[in-house]
């Protein structure tokens, strides 16, 4: 007679094991949890605490390319808001710069929107800064030290950066550079900007430039379009004593400004009060009075824009387009300036040896994609004309550049004696040819002239 064993005898122990396998592995899982909750309160505490000042300076130090030292310590809360506290901030300044930090601050409070960490533009709700003291400064290379090489991964048309609300009592900012006859010293009594029931940000901002008064009012937005980069206003009225600025418009796109509208207005009783109170070189005498306007393209989908008016003796009026055609991007300028003297505009845009007497300056230039051409720059002198035309470099420089030129003067003798040499030529003289910039260090050149001994041509 065979033996049998009970139905479900065997099984009983599979289920078990089972049972228990499963309460081994939620255990496991939980115990992870726990530990990482654990480390997660640890560094929140220890970021609350200050005590992660070291490691979030140096990487932020990494970042900028400047090292940035928190003397009082870094304090960091963390939830819908972030909110980070520094006191004793100090921002180095470039090797040239003239003085050790750029940027030195009592206090600092930033409080961010945590969502916006992860988008394209950062939500700043509130930002208070006390006794900021900023330099800011130019060499005569041409070099800034308030340029840093940061890696951007968001939108390119994308604000980077949005300030709900903001003050800064008693901030100082310096502005130093070759072309300033003295340094432009502002100090800010209040600025307060606040967000107003409709979404517009209000911001107010009063102290002296140069020991003058100066006023600013200005109101942008809805916030939520400045977030969007679309559809915002942009309403503002600047005083520097008898110095006065205007600006009123609509921007319908940052991305493709398409029925974007704005003009702004500058005014002043005389260049020389102008040139003296924001530390300019000689601009001459005379009133200051310019005027741009912005509108919607009449062709092409994109803006125009107009610039007319004088500053002292200098006339000038501009007009210019930008326009996108297949997904590329134009822009188109042409501009007149006329004035008594061309060194003076040399001295404002850093270019010596410009010679002291009337001139006319036309240009027409345009910009395909990365393609920079020069249609035609004419420049006329009471001593002669000079022409220039062609392609620059990628990055608007002369590397990769390919121009042509001519230059003639009814009387040779009147250059030379401005560069202080002496030939066997007088009379007339005409010269015109072709320079090229290809690789680094190579440089192509040809012309041919002709003076009153005859023809000539170089090649190098």
């Amino acid at each position: 007679m065979g033996l049998s064993a009970p139905v479900g005898s065997s099984a009983q122990p599979a289920a078990t094991g089972a049972t228990a396998h499963r309460w081994r592995r939620w255990c496991t899982v939980l115990l992870c949890f726990l530990g990482l909750a654990g480390i997660g309160v640890g560094i929140w505490q220890a970021a609350a605490k200050g005590y992660l000042t070291r490691p979030v300076t140096s990487w932020l130090s990494a970042q900028l390319g400047r090292k940035l030292v928190v003397d009082g310590g870094l304090r960091v809360e963390v939830g819908r808001v972030t909110r980070l506290r520094a006191t004793g901030l100090r921002l180095a300044n470039v090797p040239w710069g003239g003085r050790r930090d750029m940027l030195l601050a009592r206090s600092v409070v930033i409080e961010i929107d945590t969502r916006s960490l992860l988008r394209d533009t950062v939500i700043v709700r509130r930002l208070t800064v006390e006794a900021l003291d900023l330099l800011l400064e130019r060499n005569a290379s041409g070099q800034n030290n308030w340029t840093f090489a940061l890696h951007r991964n968001g939108s390119a048309t994308a604000l980077p950066l949005v300030i709900n609300a903001a003050s800064l009592p008693g901030a100082k900012i310096r502005l130093t550079g070759p072309r300033l006859e003295r340094p432009l010293d502002v100090v800010l009594d209040t600025v307060e900007q606040r967000e107003q029931a409709d979404g517009m940000l209000n911001l107010s901002a009063s102290g002296q430039a140069n020991a003058t008064p100066i006023e600013l009012r200005m109101s942008v937005g809805p916030f939520s379009n400045l977030v969007a980069a679309r559809e915002f206003k942009v309403q503002a009225e600047g005083h520097l004593g008898e110095i006065a600025l205007g600006v009123n418009g609509h921007v319908d796109s940052l991305e493709s400004p398409v029925n974007t509208e704005a003009s702004l207005s500058l005014k002043a009783p005389d260049a020389a009060y102008l040139a003296a109170r924001l530390g300019l070189r000689n601009l001459g005498a005379g009133p200051v009075a310019l005027n741009l306007a912005i509108a919607p393209a009449t062709t092409d989908a994109g803006v125009q824009g107009r610039v007319s008016g004088q500053i002292g003796e200098f006339e000038m009026a501009a007009q210019g387009s930008l326009t996108e055609q297949s997904g590329i991007s134009e822009i188109a300028v042409t501009a007149q300036v006329t004035g008594p003297d061309l060194s003076r505009v040399g001295g404002l845009t850093g270019v010596k040896g410009l010679p002291a007497e009337p001139f006319r300056l036309q240009l027409d230039v345009a910009r395909t994609g990365d393609a920079i051409r020069i249609q035609r720059a004419d420049l006329d002198l009471a001593d002669g004309h000079v022409m220039l035309s062609g392609f620059l470099g990628p990055d608007g420089g002369l590397a990769g550049s390919e121009l042509a030129f001519s230059a003639s003067t009814p009387d040779i003798t009147r250059i030379e004696k401005r560069l202080g040499v002496a030939t066997a030529a007088n009379g007339p003289f005409e010269a015109a040819g072709t320079v090229n910039h290809g690789k680094p260090r190579e440089t192509r050149l040809q012309v041919n002239g002709t003076t009153n001994l005859g023809k000539f041509a170089l090649v190098g």
